[in-house]
């Protein structure tokens, strides 16, 4: 019910990546928002990386020494 009317932005493409080419894991600027996306093709290979620190975030726990480098804010200026 607290999402009726809510909008969203879809955008599709062949793979999602990010200019330095890492994938975006953790808080996003939005409160209570997690990302885990723009993997590209190692999405396989960083799979279980990726779900152990989506579960440190929703835990609160130490998401780990790659969390700074995955961090989806480290674009913002």
């Amino acid at each position: 019910p607290e999402l009726a009317g809510a909008s969203a932005s879809i955008e599709v493409g062949v793979r999602a990546s990010t200019p330095d080419g890492l994938p975006l894991v953790g808080e996003s600027r939005t409160a209570g928002v997690i990302l885990a996306a723009g993997a590209r093709r190692n999405g396989w290979l960083l799979a279980p990386l990726v779900a152990d620190m989506v579960a440190a975030y929703l835990t609160g726990a130490d998401p780990g020494e790659d969390a700074a480098a995955f961090d989806p804010r480290r674009f913002e200026g």
